[in-house]
């Protein structure tokens, strides 16, 4: 009888948990529903706090219906984690969903919030000074699979970027072997998409790259495809890029049936064209063929027309191409001795470096330092060249490169060198060698070159 009496208390007790289990099921089901009016009012955090609760009490997953609830909060949670940019949050709970086992449906429902927390998380690692172009292509590779058509082409066209980034990392440090590599790799992608405009950025990087090893047909081998494939797309001012770069490298290997086939093309597509962009680089580079036969009235009047074009531009189109021909005026006013005009630009022109400045900002403002410095230089003016030449080391925190770094007390040393002040000029070749010497051995060209300046030469053992 007791027996008997145990076994009924048992299952009343069951069926009591059952229907409690049930009850509280049906309640987070209304929870869930009444958290679509929260969502579409933005009260994200709040929709968040229920997503979870409701976590907590059905992760077990005891039964298909408790599965079902769980999965759908979590989704949910994703979804607020993704409005609230708490993208690693949103990775780790999407990426833990998408390891169980799921629906059709469900591994579509999450599927937006997935590719987007590992969008957002890789997107960062590209930018500034901590890069980690690797990490970020596993995590946009790793949620690929999942994305949908139109977010398929976002997320390979960024995975082609940090290829081509990288690549262009490699190039700044001469290591020609590895830009080759990522360039390759980002022109696969680029292909993939139909990105042509990258695509051909990316060809140019490894142009340049055989062309800094000397291999100078495949170089023109690579211009040429990067060419076909522009005229191909209709893309008049990516022609003109190429153009300009092929008709460089024949000026350098002396083809020049195939320079004047260049110029002839550019001139043509100038006279039909009203792009902004292709008219500035076709301006640019009459400048600069006529600063190689320096005839430098006529580039000054190319340049002028580039300025009023840059200066009259409203389209946002030409971007840090505007900024070329003032650059190009003071380099041009340097070597026509009109060192106060060269000055005038230069000052004019000269954005202080800033933590989101771009390598090319970086660079032209080296270039206008430089041009000022040796302005002053040539005037004989020894404080307004020292002024400048210390206005160079205002990179310095924005610098990592040991050779742009070696660079800068090299110039000033120059200066120094030029006014008379020869020991703090030997300091400074001495602190140049110091900083190469964290790269390259003694042996190695820059550094062996370096020596030339010191008076008497210093050794290099102990480096």
């Amino acid at each position: 009888m007791r027996k008997i009496l145990l076994l009924l208390l048992t299952f009343v007790s069951l069926t009591l948990t059952l229907k409690a289990q049930t009850q509280s099921l049906e309640d987070m089901k209304l929870q869930l529903e009444q958290t679509d009016t929260l969502y579409e009012a933005e009260k994200y955090d709040e929709v968040l706090e229920i997503c979870q609760s409701i976590g907590r009490s059905t992760e077990r997953c005891d039964s298909e219906q408790e599965r079902t609830v769980y999965v759908r909060s979590q989704i949910l949670a994703c979804r607020c984690y993704d409005q609230l940019e708490r993208y690693q949050e949103g990775y780790e709970l999407s990426k833990r969903l998408m390891a169980t086992q799921l629906t059709d449906e469900e591994k579509k429902e999450l599927s937006d919030a997935y590719v987007n927390s590992a969008y957002f998380l890789a997107v960062p690692m590209m930018k500034g000074k901590n890069t980690d172009y690797g990490k970020a292509r596993t995590l946009l590779e790793e949620v690929l699979p999942y994305a949908n058509e139109n977010d398929w082409t976002i997320v390979m066209n960024k995975i082609g970027a940090s290829w081509y980034f990288e690549g262009s990392v490699y190039y700044r440090k001469q290591d020609y072997d590895k830009t080759k590599e990522c360039a390759r790799r980002g022109v696969e992608v680029f292909r993939k998409t139909g990105k042509v405009s990258d695509e051909i950025a990316t060809l140019n990087l490894l142009a340049d790259a055989y062309y800094y090893q000397y291999d100078l047909s495949s170089a023109m081998e690579t211009y040429r495809y990067a060419l076909s494939q522009a005229k191909e797309a209709g893309e008049t001012d990516l022609q003109m890029n190429v153009l300009s770069d092929i008709w460089r490298l024949c000026n350098l290997i002396g083809d020049v049936q195939m320079a004047q086939e260049c110029n002839v093309a550019m001139d043509s597509l100038a006279e039909q064209t009203t792009d902004e962009v292709s008219k500035m680089t076709y301006y640019n580079l009459q400048a600069e063929k006529a600063m190689r036969q320096e005839n430098y009235r006529v580039a000054e009047l190319w340049l002028f027309r580039s300025v009023s074009l840059a200066e009259a531009s409203t389209s946002g189109k030409l971007g840090s191409l505007a900024g070329i021909p003032y650059f190009k005026l003071s380099e041009l006013y340097l070597k026509a001795g009109r060192y106060d005009d060269c000055i005038a630009y230069a000052k004019k022109y000269m954005e202080p470096p800033h933590e989101k400045m771009s390598a090319v900002g970086l660079y032209r403002f080296m270039g206008y330092g430089q041009f000022m410095a040796e302005a002053y230089r040539y005037k004989g003016d020894k404080a307004g060249c020292y002024e400048a030449v210390d206005t160079l080391f205002l990179l310095l925190p924005y610098l990592s490169d040991p050779e742009v770094i070696n660079y800068l007390y090299i110039r000033r040393g120059f200066c120094r060198a030029a006014f008379g002040d020869h020991e703090a000029a030997l300091a400074d070749y001495q602190k140049a060698d110091e900083i190469l010497a964290t790269k390259y051995k003694p042996s190695d060209q820059c550094r062996v070159q370096l020596l030339a300046f010191f008076d008497p030469p210093v050794s290099c053992s102990g480096a």
